[in-house]
C-alpha cells in the first residue's frame, strides 16, 4: 500500500532571544509534536509511545467483552435447546468485541512500529545497518524481528494471528461476513465467533507475549543510551501564526 502523505501549512516562527532558557549539560530533552489551527493557532504536545495505552483500551474491551459472554451464557434455554440474544446485549457485545480486536491490532501495530524505529536508530547510532523495509511487513513479520532484535525466542501466540484474522472480518464486512446460517460456515460471522468462546482466555496469553518484550525492550534502550550534542537548533523559538485566545 502506498503511504500517504498530507500536505500542511508551513509553521511561521521567529527567534525570541528572552524566551531563550538555558539547561543543565547532560539534562533530558523532550521533543514536542507541532500543529496549527488556522483560527486557534499553534499546540504543541510531548512526543510519546502510543502502544501502551493501546494495550490498556484493549485489556478493559475484552474485560467487557467476558462480562457480556457470561451474561449471554445466563440466558435461559429453551424448549429448542438454544439460548437468544436481546437486541441490547447483542449490540454491546458485538461492538465491545470489535473495539478489542481493533484495539490490539493497532496496539501491535504501533509497538512494533515504536520499538523498532527506536532499535534501528540506535543499530545506526553505532555504524550498524538498518534491518529490511519492515514498516511494509505485516505485524506477525515484525514481531518476529523485534523479536530477533531483543534476543528472544519465542515465537507469535496463535491467539494473536486468530484476532487479526477475525479483525479482518470486522473492518472487511461481506456478504457472508454479515449473515451465515450454514452448518460450517458461522464462524465468518464475527459476533457468532465471539459467541463460540474462541476469544475467552485470549488477553492472558497477549500478555504472556507482550510484558517480556516491553521489559527486554526497556533494557535495550538502557543499556544503548545515545548522549549527544543538540547542535543547528534556533533558540527562543516563537510562533507568529495568528490565535485567538478562548473567552
Amino acid at each position: 500500500m502506498k503511504k500517504q502523505k498530507i500536505k500542511a501549512s508551513k509553521l511561521r516562527n521567529t527567534s525570541d532571544p528572552t524566551l531563550a532558557k538555558p539547561h543543565a549539560k547532560g539534562a533530558n530533552v523532550a521533543l514536542v509534536q507541532p500543529s496549527k489551527d488556522n483560527v486557534w493557532g499553534r499546540f504543541y504536545f510531548v512526543q510519546y509511545h502510543r502502544y501502551p495505552l493501546l494495550l490498556s483500551k484493549s485489556a478493559n474491551y475484552y474485560k467487557d467483552v467476558i462480562d457480556l459472554l457470561t451474561k449471554a451464557r445466563a440466558l435461559p434455554v429453551g424448549k429448542d435447546n438454544t439460548r437468544l440474544l436481546d437486541d441490547q446485549l447483542r449490540d454491546e457485545l458485538e461492538f465491545a468485541s470489535m473495539q478489542f480486536l481493533i484495539f490490539t491490532k493497532l496496539a501491535f501495530e504501533y509497538m512494533t512500529t515504536e520499538m523498532l524505529t527506536m532499535i534501528n536508530n540506535i543499530h545506526l547510532h553505532k555504524g550498524g545497518k538498518v534491518e529490511v523495509p519492515w514498516e511494509n511487513f505485516s505485524i506477525t513479520e515484525r514481531l518476529t524481528i523485534l523479536l530477533k532484535n531483543l534476543n528472544l525466542k519465542f515465537i507469535v501466540p496463535d491467539c494473536l494471528n486468530k484476532i487479526l484474522t477475525n479483525r479482518d472480518l470486522v473492518e472487511h464486512p461481506s456478504k457472508d461476513r454479515l449473515y451465515s446460517p450454514t452448518e460450517d460456515e458461522w464462524k465468518n460471522v464475527h459476533l457468532a465467533w465471539v459467541l463460540s468462546g474462541e476469544i475467552e482466555g485470549c488477553l492472558d496469553k497477549l500478555v504472556n507475549f507482550v510484558n517480556p518484550i516491553i521489559e527486554a525492550f526497556d533494557k535495550f534502550v538502557d543499556a544503548n543510551q545515545i548522549p549527544g550534542q543538540l547542535t543547528g537548533l534556533q533558540r527562543g523559538l516563537k510562533s507568529i501564526d495568528n490565535f485567538k485566545k478562548s473567552k
